[in-house]
C-alpha cells in the first residue's frame, strides 16, 4: 500500500499520494506491476528500507504468481451500437 511506501521512505502519506496519483484509495496491485514515484532525494532512504530480505522474498513470490496469471491481451474493434458495459461483460 501507499501508506507502506510512505513509511519506508520516510514521506508523508500525502506527499506519496501526491507523487501517485493514479492509485485509488491508496492500494497498489496485489499482483502488480508496482510503479511507485517518489521524491529523488528520498529514494534511498526507500530502497535500503525495502532491501530487509523477508520483504524481497515476498515480492519475488509474487511476482513470480503474478508472472504466472498474465492473461494474454488482445484488441476488439469497437461497433456501431457497443457499450462499455457489453464489451465489459463479453471479455469479463
Amino acid at each position: 500500500t501507499l501508506s507502506k511506501v510512505a513509511e519506508l521512505s520516510q514521506l508523508p502519506i500525502t506527499t506519496v499520494k501526491d507523487y501517485n496519483p493514479g492509485y485509488k484509495r491508496g492500494i497498489t496491485a496485489p499482483n502488480g506491476p508496482h510503479v511507485i514515484l517518489l521524491p529523488r532525494n528520498k529514494l534511498a532512504q526507500f530502497q535500503n528500507a525495502f532491501a530487509d530480505e523477508a520483504i524481497l522474498k515476498t515480492i519475488r513470490l509474487s511476482v513470480a504468481k503474478a508472472n504466472q496469471s498474465i492473461k494474454q491481451e488482445g484488441i476488439y474493434k469497437v461497433r456501431s451500437g457497443d457499450s462499455f458495459y457489453a464489451i465489459a461483460r463479453r471479455y469479463n
